[in-house]
Formats: structure tokens, C-alpha cells, sequence
């Protein structure tokens, strides 16, 4: 029982490491040939990521205060934006201005005594009066595969890109990525633009924030449903407090062999926690109604037999998920490994921690 409680207060200090991180490149595995091929060959290629956000708005004009709002974030030193493209990047604006340069040059130009030049002279200004007769740069003119690629397909909308500067593969920096979109769909609102957002990561992140606040109260729940499910079973507060507090000391052994193997909970494996609970009850449970059954001083004869079983049972749950360990995807991988590590954990506590308590308790 000391060693069980020494152990209890190493694990709850390494427990205190393990966090809620998700690295998603990570758990495709870095080294797959998908993964090596999209960082060394793809992204290269592009220039960055194939996934921008893209932000609708109705037109140009829009599309013009779009931009502007980008990059007044992206001029930011802690910004999370790489860059902007848009229609609005290809067709100059403030036209006017520049119209009455030109007219301006022309009208010089034309005060010029041409038939007083020479050849070459000649040659020059009919070169440059082509360039000042030509036409501003419209929309109409941008080739239409571009259009088609910056345009919904009855053309009422246009797309405005943002491209993220992190490669959005560790869920901070999704939730960072997120945090900037939701300011600068806010700046937008109040320069006059509605325009929806569209991004995958968005929404991930909104999952991956549900998780956290939904997370600690799921296991509440199961917690508070095993505890309730003990108190009618036993209908001994004594009785369903021991049973409960084998499982609490596996759970917090659990978390401290996390840390010290350096695993972390994320989205895959997180969901492993409640079957942990489930079944990490389960021993502790058989062998109290064995001892209460055998009464005291059969701690060794529940053991040889209650407890024997419990330990086989367990092993075989544990072996079920570490086929999963084998998984070449890494976030199928963690749930094997916690899963291994839970039931282990919760083995021990139920099986050796859990009948030297009751021994203790006969000789008091």
C-alpha cells in the first residue's frame, strides 16, 4: 500500500505534463509517402498550402475592401496570414488618376514637330503612342480559366484567398488560424462587407474547441454514472468508495505513465478514456462482490480465483487494442497505446492495490 501510494504522487506530478495536443501531420505519420510527397514535392510546387481560406464576397468593389482588410492584418508581426490573391489583385484600380497622366503625356507628345525628327525618333513615338492609346486592364480582360478559378460558376460571387503562414498541423495552430479569420470577418462587418468565410480549418478548429469544453464533462458524466451504478450496486457507501477509489488510482497511474512516455491526449485517442473507465471498474467490482461473499481474510482465495480471472480478462481487452499499435496511421496508433496503458494501469490498481487495501482494512 506505501509503494502504491509513492507511486500515486510520481504519477500525479508526471500526469500534470500531459496536455490536449493534436499534431494531424503527425498522425498521418510525416514519413508516409503521401506526407513526403505533399511537403517536399507539392507545397514547393505552390508555393504553400493547397487549402486557403476563401472569403465570398458579391464583386470587385468587395472583393478591393477584402484585400485591403487582409493585408492590413497580414501587415501585422504576429500575423497568422502568409498572403491574399483575389480578382482584385489583377485589375488595377484608381484608373482615373492614371487616364489623366496619360492624356497628359499625349498632349506633350502631340505639341512635338514629328516631321522635323529624325527616323528613328519617328519609330519611338508611334511606339509610344500604341502604349498610351491602350485601354486599362478590366476584368473582362483576365483570361476566363483564371475567372473561373476566382468566381463561383454563374459568376455571382467572387473568391478572395488567404493563405495561412503556419502548415496548420498542430491544433494551435489551427485555433490561431481561426481566431484571425473571426477578426477579420468582424473588420469586414464593419467596413460595410457581409461575406461568409469558407475554410476547413475554421471548422476544425470549432471541433477541436468543442472537444476541450466537452472533453472534462463527458468524463464527469461517466465518472458520476459508474460511481451512481456502484452505490446501487453495493448499496454501501464503504463498499462503493473502495471500488471508486481503485479506479481514481489507476486513472491517475494512467496519466503519470503518459507523461513519462511523453503522450499526450488528443482528438483520437481521447475518446479511449471512457471504455478505460468502463472496464478498469470492472475487476475491482468482481472482486469485491467475491470478498464480500467469501467474507474476511479470503483476500488470497479471491485472488486465486476472482482475481485470476479479472487479470486474463483484462489481458485479452489489452490485446484487442494493441493490434492497433501496428497502424501506420499515428492517431490510430495512440489510441492502442493509451488504451494498453489505461488497462494496465487500472489492472494493477484492482488486482494488487486493491486487495492489499483490504487486508489493511481486516487488521484494523
Amino acid at each position: 500500500v506505501m509503494a502504491s501510494v509513492a507511486l500515486l504522487i510520481a504519477a500525479s506530478h508526471e500526469g500534470l505534463q500531459v496536455r490536449f495536443r493534436t499534431d494531424f501531420k503527425q498522425a498521418v505519420g510525416r514519413d508516409a509517402p503521401e506526407a513526403r510527397f505533399q511537403a517536399d514535392v507539392v507545397e514547393p510546387a505552390f508555393g504553400g498550402s493547397l487549402n486557403p481560406g476563401v472569403i465570398a464576397v458579391q464583386d470587385l468593389p468587395e472583393a478591393r475592401t477584402a484585400e485591403a482588410v487582409v493585408r492590413r492584418h497580414l501587415a501585422r508581426p504576429d500575423s497568422e496570414i502568409d498572403r491574399v490573391f483575389s480578382l482584385a489583385s489583377l485589375v488595377p484600380e484608381d484608373l482615373e488618376p492614371r487616364r489623366e497622366i496619360l492624356d497628359e503625356i499625349q498632349e506633350e507628345l502631340g505639341r512635338l514637330p514629328r516631321d522635323k525628327l529624325p527616323a528613328d525618333a519617328k519609330d519611338k513615338l508611334r511606339t509610344l503612342d500604341t502604349q498610351l492609346a491602350a485601354q486599362p486592364w478590366t476584368l473582362e480582360d483576365v483570361p476566363g480559366r483564371v475567372r473561373r478559378l476566382l468566381q463561383s460558376l454563374d459568376g455571382g460571387l467572387s473568391f478572395v484567398l488567404v493563405w495561412p503562414r503556419r502548415a496548420m498541423a498542430l491544433d494551435e495552430e489551427i485555433q490561431a488560424w481561426a481566431h484571425e479569420l473571426d477578426q477579420v470577418q468582424a473588420d469586414l462587418r464593419e467596413a460595410g462587407v457581409e461575406a461568409p468565410i469558407l475554410d476547413e480549418n475554421r471548422v476544425a478548429a470549432r471541433v477541436l474547441a468543442r472537444i476541450r469544453r466537452d472533453g472534462p464533462r463527458v468524463v464527469f458524466l461517466g465518472v458520476a454514472a459508474v460511481l451512481v451504478l456502484l452505490l446501487l450496486d453495493f448499496r454501501s457507501l464503504r463498499r462503493a468508495g473502495l471500488v471508486a477509489s481503485a479506479l481514481g488510482v489507476g486513472m491517475v497511474w494512467m496519466l503519470g505513465a503518459m507523461g513519462a512516455l511523453g503522450m499526450d491526449l488528443n482528438v483520437f485517442n481521447i475518446a479511449v478514456l471512457p471504455t478505460v473507465i468502463g472496464i478498469g471498474i470492472d475487476n475491482a467490482v468482481h472482486i469485491m462482490h467475491r470478498y464480500a461473499q467469501e467474507g474476511p481474510g479470503s483476500v488470497g482465495k479471491v485472488l486465486r480465483t476472482t482475481g485470476a480471472a479479472s487479470v486474463f480478462a483484462s489481458l485479452t481487452t489489452a490485446m484487442g487494442f494493441a493490434a492497433t499499435l501496428v497502424a501506420h496511421h499515428e492517431g490510430i496508433a495512440t489510441m492502442g497505446r493509451t488504451a494498453v496503458v489505461g488497462f494496465l494501469a487500472t489492472l494493477v490498481a484492482s488486482t494488487v492495490l486493491f486487495p492489499a487495501l483490504l487486508r489493511v482494512l481486516e487488521k484494523r
